[in-house]
């Protein structure tokens, strides 16, 4: 059975396959400025191959992994501690985060993807979401002792996500046009989703408490829709048990590249399709096929996951 010994309140595990460094980076800086405590807070990259520059772009940031001043002044504290760890097994982003969150410490385990950005005090408001009190009195402390379990709340929550926004910022949008009706259709689209049924998707900043996390058996082993089954698994147990998903009203903003590649009316219709044929019995494994238009028989597949066992 996996230990929690709590050292910090939030481990964060960021997948990374073939990711920007810049991106990811990026990300970490954003994440840092807008973190209430940083130094209660374990970044954990887990490389699964084709991030080149990655370990410059980590040595870098340990490096440079101490106190720091905003644009405003404000000083701003180091990680509570920072690590580059390899996956070298393959089988998708579940697979992935799962040996990332092998190596967490924290009472809480939130998974961001490498390009999403979180809003403001997004540690602070998972940490309350979760039944979690931050003490923000003790601002030199870097363990999770100053987080303390407030009276449990009625459905005890086991996971929390953000809302969703689109990221259009010049870097996101990289030179390219943010497309049409996008971010009206995307707001509307996830607050039905969330709101309404209560089904957050991996870029949401999935969240859960560390207990709760490794008793599910962290994601499921399959290369595609391990967040979609996660989730259900959780809002089966909300109606069989006095529990629920907490939906929190930040927004997390996401990766706007697959809506300019393909379009709105195609990424929505073959989002919708994937779920469709999911709930229908469709395996993760012909799924995967389907949206990344693999072909032959899974051949591509196969040699994907070999180029992620010979990647550092």
């Amino acid at each position: 059975a996996k230990v929690i010994n709590d050292e910090y309140s939030i481990s964060v595990i960021i997948p990374a396959f073939r990711e920007s460094a810049e991106d990811i980076n990026r990300t970490l800086a954003i994440a840092k400025h807008r973190c209430s405590r940083p130094q209660s807070i374990q970044i954990i990259i887990a490389h699964a191959g084709g991030c080149a520059d990655l370990h410059q772009v980590m040595q870098a940031e340990r490096d440079g992994n101490r106190l720091s001043v905003s644009d405003d002044g404000t000083t701003i504290p180091n990680w509570g501690d920072l690590q580059l760890i390899r996956h070298s097994t393959g089988g998708g982003r579940g697979r992935c985060m799962n040996t990332g969150a092998t190596h967490a410490r924290g009472r809480v385990i939130t998974f961001f993807h490498a390009d999403t950005i979180p809003p403001r005090n997004w540690d602070s408001s998972i940490l309350s979401a979760l039944g979690f009190a931050n003490n923000n009195n003790n601002n030199n402390s870097s363990s999770s002792s100053s987080i303390k379990e407030v009276s449990p709340s009625h459905p005890r929550p086991t996971c929390c996500a953000f809302l969703q926004d689109i990221d259009a910022s010049d870097h996101a949008l990289k030179g390219g046009g943010c497309p049409p009706g996008i971010i009206p259709v995307s707001e509307i689209l996830c607050y039905l989703r969330c709101r309404l049924c209560k089904l957050p998707y991996g870029d949401s900043l999935l969240s859960f408490p560390a207990n709760i996390f490794h008793f599910l058996g962290g994601f499921p082993d399959q290369p595609l829709m391990e967040d979609f089954e996660i989730i259900s698994q959780l809002r089966i147990r909300s109606l069989l048990l006095n529990e629920r998903i907490v939906i929190i009203p930040g927004r997390a903003c996401c990766s706007v590249r697959r809506w300019q590649k393909f379009g709105v009316p195609y990424t929505i219709l073959v989002n919708a399709l994937c779920v469709h044929r999911y709930i229908t019995g469709t395996t993760a494994d012909e799924l995967f096929q389907f949206y990344y238009g693999r072909n032959q028989d899974g051949k591509q597949q196969k040699q994907q996951q070999q180029q992620m066992k010979k990647t550092d």
